[in-house]
């Protein structure tokens, strides 16, 4: 008996119903052609076929009634395809049972029903060739022979259909699989790396052409053979039977190593080698890649020669590098030594009674001496830069003072050019410093020597302020050391440097540019070693500049603050007796007298300030009274306004 809905097969029913491919909408002549012979041959209105999805019945081809779906309860079919017979009810009315059958519901007036089922080869039912009629009868022997007849019909062409559909597929995976053959055909004859297909007894069975141009073997006189034959008989990792013990165990395999060509000829080759599989994962061969890297392997020993060439010659230029800064110290020192006797002889002789010739000889000779142990000076600096033997010291000093000193040294030729030259410190730098002072001398100097050189009129100043570093780290890592950052501008309004040059005036004995040179000489390290020097002392150095508007250097260095009271050598001036007391200011420098004004505001004095001597008296006469004035003025001038000055009668 055939099993019913729902039974331990309904799986294999629908799956077998998928395979058949008649759940689809598309309409079937066939089918439709059985039905209505099925209607003519025992003489009905009503025919159709119905197949059972999970939950419905589907009339795929019906005469007489719309193709429906409808529930399994509602379908009279589900009492054939339980049976392996015909099942026929010759009038429905008279079976208590199917009076309030669904499917009278669904088509009403139905009298007479008749199906038979449409078993499968594998003895599964998947669907019914029914008839209805609204009239009560009964099928006759010969219509019940046909309408089985008419069942096996509907069964061949279910099954025609099926196996065409699987042969097509197999057509379309056969097409598939021949293009994928071809690709992979197509691949290994054009790769450009030998490739070899070994058996499982690890003997050659097919090589691409790559491996015939790579060993020079062609693929007749390779085949049978193994690939030891193709590296030296000493090399135990490439016995065939090693690699093919090797791919079953481990599914793949790599080495490098010497090949042996047909000429005698040998090469380095990355071998890797992967098993091939059949589509049950069954390994029947053997793959081996041989990927050339003769090539890569002589650059790579070259690189070899090469490096220890180089290394070689560092070592060779750093032992002259060394020797070199050795020599220019020395040097530098034997020169240094008669130079200083030269100058202090020539300084002793200026205060000899000379002719006015021989002064001018003998001030010549100092100039030029002065000149020549800077220079001196500086390539020693820098000699000792450039071979990493400079070493900073570090004590304490103070800062202000530091900077005047500079500025006394300068003050003469700032005087003889008629440049303004003075400095302004914030009040938030720290007054006693420790750290390297003379080098932080040698700094300003240059920067200071460097702004008078350059500027003919208009002024030179020096502002020191303290700066926070950038980030929360690198403020951190001062506060923790005890360190402040102390900024250097220095200032002036002299020719400017274009953005061009900039970037070339801190390489060693460079220069702006070479009309630069000529006119105002020099050698070129000034600014090189300034920057190194701040650079080892924790900062930076860099400028601002504009052709024509002047220049601004800044630089930065790292200082330890030290408390006064461990700084005894310098003692507190007493400067409260200064609070409140006036102060009259007299230049025609605007921006000196904004610097005076500043520093007698830091001890709470009162600073007024004048451009002119008659604007002073005018002040005096009709203004508030005065206890000190501060003034630069050419006493030439003076005279010409009678200007004198007394507190007892101001």
């Amino acid at each position: 008996m055939v099993e019913a809905l729902g039974s331990s097969t309904e799986t294999q029913r629908l799956q077998l119903l998928q395979s058949y491919r008649v759940l689809n909408p598309a309409p079937s002549p066939t089918l439709e052609g059985v039905v209505r012979l099925a209607a003519t041959l025992c003489d009905v209105p009503i025919a159709f076929v119905g197949f059972f999805d999970a939950e419905h019945q589907v009339f795929k081809a019906a005469t007489g009634c719309p193709e429906l779906r409808i529930p399994h309860k509602s379908a009279l079919c589900t009492l054939t395809i339980a049976q392996t017979g015909l099942f026929s009810i010759a009038d429905l009315q008279q079976r208590p049972e199917f009076r309030k059958h669904p499917m009278l519901r669904v088509m009403p007036g139905i009298r007479f029903y008749a199906g038979v089922p449409l078993i499968s080869p594998e003895g599964i039912a998947i669907g019914t060739l029914a008839l209805m009629d609204r009239q009560p009868r009964n099928l006759t022997d010969d219509q019940a022979d046909g309408l089985f007849s008419l069942a096996g019909l509907i069964l061949s062409h279910l099954n025609e259909q099926k196996n065409l559909q699987e042969l097509r597929q197999i057509q379309r995976q056969q097409e598939k699989s021949d293009v994928e053959l071809s690709r992979h055909s197509l691949i290994f004859d054009h790769i450009h790396d030998g490739l070899l297909v070994l058996d499982l007894g690890g003997r050659i069975i097919d090589c691409n052409p790559g491996a015939s141009n790579l060993f020079g073997w062609s693929k007749a006189e390779l085949f049978g053979k193994t690939i030891q034959c193709l590296h030296s008989p000493t090399s135990e990792n490439m016995r065939s039977l090693a690699v093919v013990k090797a791919i079953l165990n481990e599914k793949s395999w790599q080495a490098e190593d010497l090949f042996v060509r047909k000429d005698g000829t040998t090469g380095n080759a990355k071998i890797s080698a992967v098993p091939l599989q059949s589509r049950g994962g069954q390994t029947i061969g053997i793959l081996v890649i041989y990927h050339d890297i003769s090539d890569r392997r002589l650059a790579e020993l070259a690189w070899e020669h090469q490096k220890v060439a180089l290394q070689a010659a560092e070592r060779a230029a750093q032992e002259a590098n060394k020797a070199k800064g050795e020599f220019l110290a020395m040097m530098s020192h034997e020169i240094r030594t008669p130079m200083n006797a030269v100058i202090g002889m020539t300084g002793l002789l200026q205060e000899t009674p000379l002719s006015p010739e021989q002064r001018d000889f003998v001030d010549t000779i100092y100039t030029a001496g002065e000149a020549l142990l800077t220079i001196v000076n500086q390539v020693l600096d820098f000699s000792k830069l450039e071979s990493g033997n400079f070493e900073l010291e570090s004590y304490s000093f103070d800062l202000p003072e530091c900077v005047e000193n500079v500025l006394d040294l300068l003050a003469a030729k700032a005087l003889e050019k008629g440049v303004g030259l003075f400095y302004r410190i914030a009040e938030n730098v720290p007054m006693l410093v420790e750290g390297d002072g003379n080098r932080l001398r040698q700094i300003l100097l240059n920067l200071l020597s460097n702004a008078l050189k350059f500027t003919d009129k208009g002024e030179v100043t020096v502002a020191v302020s303290r700066v926070e570093p950038t980030g929360s780290n690198a403020a951190q890592a001062l506060e923790q050391s005890n360190l402040v950052m102390v900024q250097f501008a220095v200032k002036d309004t002299g020719i400017g440097i274009s953005a061009e040059q900039q970037a070339a005036i801190f390489r060693p004995y460079a220069q702006a540019e070479v009309s630069t040179a000529r006119t105002y000489g020099g050698t070129g390290l000034g600014l090189s070693i300034s920057r190194r020097l701040t650079e080892l002392m924790g900062g930076k150095l860099w400028v601002k500049s504009s052709v024509g508007e002047g220049s601004t250097f800044f630089f930065t260095i790292a200082f330890r603050q030290v408390e006064r009271s461990k700084f005894p050598l310098v003692q507190d001036i007493p400067l409260t007796q200064l609070e409140g007391k006036r102060l009259l200011v007299l230049d025609r420098n605007v921006i000196i007298q904004q610097f005076v004004r500043h520093q007698a505001q830091q001890f709470n004095m009162i600073a007024y300030s004048v451009s002119s001597p008659t604007e002073a008296l005018n002040h005096l006469r009709h203004g508030d009274p005065i206890d000190m004035v501060f003034l630069d003025w050419d006493p030439g001038e003076m005279d010409s306004f009678h200007f004198s000055f007394s507190p007892s009668n101001a």
